[in-house]
């Protein structure tokens, strides 16, 4: 049994829940009989189904009880975890019939119902469930409820909470912080000034910063249209490490940010200087959009898209779309054509904005075609 229950975790850690549940099948038709590790591990597993996970993982969890096997904390804490993945109400469903089972809850149950509240929006399930609790709350607890409370736009809820942790002598790490900033700006950008503070904060007490917490903060000054102060969040942090650790995220931002303030030679410098390793394809799908904005810009826009090509870089479709306008605003309606068909040779399907980028290339052709028709007309009449 031990040997079928640790395939059954790694077919689960590696997101395939239906050859961990083919796993489990094979054990029981080879007469090996599930205990309750086995079974828990597979309520486990129900968590990552797609559809119908609270089902399956109340299936196993009542085969479980069929087998006289008594279930403990544990398992009712992972039945309540792989609920909570459908809807709170199933979460809430499994730990009432754990209290009909008296069985005690701990921390890590009154985590599981409150982060199924929490995807719900539902601060007053989470308020009652969080002043009801009989166990001590960690940081995972407050955790929960602030970004309950930010999403359900309640930031000075959040932010007491965060300052009553510290009186509870819990120590906010940078997971509780950027949980915090994160529920701030969802709740209120125009707050923005609160995240920064709460940044420098961090510094102050050396809780460690990371790139997390570089999007959270530069996000929260950009919902508030605060594009300088974003900028200068960012040049905080050591550039480098927060930009290809979140896969370019930061490069979107820190772009959004520059352009925002028409600083184009600066959008090309988080390509050129900043970001020379390999940039993500949808980095370059923004620069060449924000390039292809301006009159001046459209031959910048077309050489990154050149060395695009050189480089062997992925091309979205946002990047054909932005050069396919550029060809088609300067007149070379050949061009954006033929960028149209190796588009589609290559793979990429078109969206209603290519349509509308080739719409208008054929007319403003059309016109083109039909004022050249009228003046060569009139020229030879005058002869």
């Amino acid at each position: 049994v031990v040997s079928f229950t640790k395939h059954i975790k790694f077919h689960k850690e590696r997101g395939d829940w239906r050859a961990a549940l083919r796993t489990f099948s094979h054990m029981l038709q080879s007469s090996v009989r599930a205990n309750d590790v086995s079974y828990k591990t597979l309520i486990s597993v129900c968590s990552i189904i797609p559809q119908g996970a609270a089902n399956a993982a109340t299936a196993v969890f009542l085969e479980m009880q069929m087998s006289a096997i008594r279930p403990d904390v544990t398992a009712y804490n992972t039945l309540i975890s792989a609920c909570a993945q459908e809807h709170w109400t199933r979460a809430l469903r499994a730990y009432r019939q754990m209290q009909d089972d008296e069985v005690p809850p701990n921390v890590v149950t009154y985590n599981a119902l409150l982060s199924a509240f929490e995807h719900g929006a539902d601060l007053g399930m989470c308020r009652r469930l969080f002043r009801s609790m009989s166990v001590r709350k960690d940081a995972m607890t407050y955790a929960a409820f602030i970004n309950c409370a930010g999403r359900a736009g309640r930031w000075q809820v959040a932010l007491d909470t965060f300052e009553g942790m510290q009186r509870d002598s819990l120590d906010p790490d940078t997971q509780l912080y950027n949980t915090l900033i994160t529920a701030i700006s969802r709740s209120s950008p125009t707050r923005w000034q609160i995240a920064i503070e709460l940044m420098k904060e961090m510094q102050r007490k050396n809780v460690p910063r990371d790139t997390k917490t570089c999007i959270a903060v530069m996000r929260a000054c950009e919902q508030a249209a605060q594009y300088e102060a974003a900028i200068d969040v960012f040049n905080t942090f050591p550039t480098g490490e927060v930009l290809h650790a979140a896969d370019g995220n930061v490069g979107e931002l820190l772009v959004n940010a520059q352009s925002q303030l028409g600083r184009w030679e600066d959008t090309l410098k988080v390509l050129h200087e900043i970001l020379p390793r390999s940039p993500p394809p949808h980095l370059y799908s923004l620069v060449l959009e924000v390039l292809s904005r301006e009159r001046f810009l459209w031959d910048k826009c077309l050489e990154l898209f050149s060395r695009m090509k050189r480089e062997n870089v992925s091309v979205e479709l946002n990047a054909y779309n932005s050069v396919m306008q550029v060809h088609s605003s300067k007149g070379e309606w050949n061009r954006a054509l033929e960028l149209f068909d190796a588009m589609l040779q290559g793979g990429t399907q078109p969206d209603s904005q290519t349509y509308d980028i080739l719409i208008a290339a054929y007319t403003r052709r059309r016109e083109d075609q039909a004022f050249a028709a009228v003046k060569k007309n009139s020229t030879g009449t005058e002869n």
